[in-house]
């Protein structure tokens, strides 16, 4: 009994409907059994908008071992006298070869009107994995986590039957609207309403609600629904899926030229293709590694064109991929000989077209729009960084933090803070509103021999490192720079040596010399006088 709960709940959970007891089953309501435990209909759509109910007789067999051919007898005599449309045997294990011989032989002589399936164990676990509800009810997962990337599956499957059947009604309705509205899910869903009038309030909830987490989830934003909230919200939709294509089916017979239908369903064929063809592309550009960005590019606009409503996303994505690898250009890691090695993966050359081509992407889609991203103005304004436009710089910063208050702490990123001092030069008022808007504290001789006093270098082999500004009247290279300093360790009576590395050329000019040690008190005062301390390197960083 508890197996054919669980097969008349899986035919429930696909949409079947008209479910029927048969007698057998356990159920003392349920009509008398003829050889099936379960009548239902299945609903579908023909390529005319037509909507046909199919009858399938379902007979269910829970059995050790393989069914054998006798148990199968009376659905197949019962079948051939009442003519369903399917039967289908699900067998909670398997059909003996038997069993599948004598179909297939049954199939072969007596060419049934009624076609035959059979799902086994297999089957009905593929057939269960984006059922979440149903897994927790038999208890067959502990946890519904296990299956959510295949009830996310099932959903964006969902929603694009839900935008298809959206289209086809528009067109056949024949409201007028020009092409470029066909592209956007939002946009018909507008058009609909308009025209329909009236709308259930909780249809348009449910859509919009539906939009948004497709929206989200195909751009990579973390969307913080569960497998059971997923399924529910497949539910939902498919409720308005089902009056739009009633209403449409309804208001379309004043429509009785052939031609229109015709044309219409070409036209959904047609941007099926392209929006098929845009999400293979934009699959590939996603894919495309970070070292080859140029080519991402290329990809996500031949997707643009064919798909223009993902514009707006794409390019914001392409914008911060771009800036990040102009960011992340500049890591170096201390090697074990000494040295510094250089991970960046491009030239100069192509470095300069990233960051032309990000702060253009980032400026159309996070800067002059009206829902901004606070992100997206981090990565935007480390551009302005690069490009020495402090002004616009300190702006995107400052809205960015009005948006976000906690994105402060991704400002202060070691990488995005040499980004940053770029547009400062060697002004120190500059330095100073930099570090205001970006919530660095000035750098008092306490907080620095603090720092490196409580640094944990156990287990540590590099050095404490220190992001600072040259001062103009300072010796040496100018610019940005970053100080090493060797740990307090207790063999050296927690004395330090340092020295630095301009960012321009990495070359190492002494400070304190490892043959002088001193006390981290004595070493503030020399890097005080040439040096405008900016913001300590955490120890994670073990770049730069």
């Amino acid at each position: 009994m508890l197996f054919e709960q669980f097969c008349y709940d899986l035919l429930s959970e696909m949409k079947f409907i008209n479910l029927n007891w048969r007698k057998g089953t356990g159920f003392s309501s349920s009509p008398a059994d003829h050889g099936r435990d379960i009548e239902c209909q299945h609903t579908h759509d023909d390529v005319d908008g037509q909507i046909y109910l199919e009858t399938w007789f379902v007979e269910c067999k829970h059995y050790q071992q393989g069914v054998p051919p006798d148990k199968i007898q009376g659905a197949l005599a019962w079948a051939t006298a009442e003519r369903p449309d399917k039967l289908l045997i699900i067998a909670s294990n398997f059909l003996s070869n038997p069993t599948k011989d004598h179909l297939e032989s049954y199939t072969r002589n007596n060419i049934p009107t009624f076609r035959i399936k059979y799902w086994e164990k297999p089957d009905l676990e593929r057939l269960s994995l984006d059922k979440p509800r149903l897994l927790r009810k038999y208890k067959l997962v502990n946890d519904t986590s296990s299956v959510k990337e295949y009830v996310v599956a099932r959903f964006l499957q969902d929603f694009i039957d839900f935008e298809t059947t959206l289209r086809l009604v528009i067109l056949v309705l024949r409201i007028k609207a020009p092409q470029s509205q066909f592209a956007s899910v939002v946009r018909m869903w507008q058009l609909f309403t308009t025209f329909a009038g009236g709308i259930d309030k909780q249809y348009d909830t449910i859509v919009k609600e539906a939009i948004d987490v497709r929206n989200k989830y195909v751009h990579g934003v973390d969307v913080p629904y569960t497998a059971e909230d997923f399924a529910n919200l497949m539910d939902r939709l498919g409720t308005v899926s089902v009056f739009i294509r009633r209403y449409g089916l309804y208001n379309a017979s004043l429509i009785d030229e052939r031609k229109e239908i015709d044309e219409a369903i070409a036209q959904i064929r047609d941007d099926l293709k392209k929006e098929s063809k845009a999400w293979l592309l934009l699959d590939k550009a996603h894919e495309t590694p970070d070292n080859d960005l140029l080519k991402a590019e290329s990809l996500v606009e031949e997707a643009v064109e064919l798909l223009p409503e993902v514009k707006q996303e794409e390019y914001k994505q392409l914008g911060v991929r771009m800036a990040h690898a102009v960011v992340y250009n500049s890591a170096r890691f201390d090697v074990p000989n000494g040295t510094t090695q250089f991970f960046g993966m491009y030239n100069n050359d192509n470095k300069e077209q990233l960051l032309s081509r990000a702060s253009r992407y980032l400026e159309e889609t996070v800067l002059h729009v009206a829902s901004p991203d606070a992100e997206g103005l981090l990565y935007l304004a480390c551009m302005y960084g690069y490009q020495q436009r402090f002004d616009a710089m300190i702006t995107v910063i400052s809205k960015a933090v009005n948006l976000d208050g906690t994105i402060r702490e991704q400002f202060q990123e070691p990488l995005r803070l040499l980004a940053l001092l770029h547009a400062c030069g060697s002004d120190q008022t500059k330095i100073e509103q930099l570090g205001k808007e970006t919530g660095v504290p000035p750098v008092t001789k306490e907080a620095f021999c603090d720092f490196i006093r409580e640094f944990d270098f156990e287990g540590y082999s590099g050095y404490i490192k220190w992001i600072a500004v040259k001062k103009p009247h300072a010796s040496g290279e100018r610019g940005i720079c970053i100080i090493k300093i060797s740990p307090p360790y207790v063999q050296n009576k927690g004395l330090v040596y340092a020295f630095s590395q301009p960012l321009v050329n990495w070359t190492a000019e002494g400070i304190v010399s490892v043959n002088s040690l001193v006390p981290v008190e004595d070493l503030y005062n020399p890097l005080a006088q040439s040096f405008i301390l900016f913001h300590p390197v955490s120890r994670e960083y073990l770049y730069l």
